[in-house]
């Protein structure tokens, strides 16, 4: 079998299981960080204003834990969230999560949809295999060169997108959110 075909037939059953998404499918209430770029891209894409689909409250108590816990390993994310206190998401459900899964174009998603299931250090610069994920692809790469090519990308090309999210990131902490 494939490695494209292996990966398709793994997402379809955690879409099946979870009940979609592959990112957050069990965190009730959390949201998917938007930065104002991928606000743009994903409107244009999508044809219409996202500003009457996103949602700008704060963070659930139970995600705010969750990055202040782990603002020792990745101290400026966190930090985002100090100064960012009603960061950008999607309102409830994503409305682009479909009963087949999501229907935007990879290169459309934002970069948290796109680079699961690997994770992130935005203070280091560095893109990393979450072995503690629940994730049946993780199981079955061993580098995380391997996760992009599993979706018809490359580590170089999902790097250059981790890098212009990480600017606009800095751009963030240092203007008036």
């Amino acid at each position: 079998m494939s490695r494209r075909r292996l990966t398709s037939t793994i997402c379809r059953v955690c879409r099946i299981f979870s009940g979609g998404c592959c990112v957050f499918p069990f965190l009730d209430g959390w949201k998917i960080i938007l930065l104002p770029g991928e606000v743009r891209r994903i409107s244009e894409f999508a044809g219409e204003d996202l500003y009457n689909l996103i949602d700008n409250t704060p963070l659930t108590q139970n995600q705010l834990e969750f990055y202040t816990e782990n603002s020792v390993d990745d101290p400026l994310w966190a930090q985002l969230f100090s100064i960012w206190t009603k960061p950008t998401g999607l309102k409830g459900r994503c409305p682009f999560l479909k009963k087949e899964g999501c229907s935007l174009p990879y290169h459309i998603k934002p970069l948290l949809c796109q680079i699961y299931p690997l994770d992130f250090n935005i203070t280091q610069g560095t893109l990393l295999l979450n072995r503690d994920m629940d994730c049946l692809l993780l199981q079955s790469v061993s580098s995380v060169d391997e996760v992009p090519n599993r979706f018809d990308d490359n580590i170089n090309s999902l790097q250059l997108r981790f890098t212009a999210f990480r600017n606009e990131f800095f751009s963030l902490l240092t203007r008036d959110i």
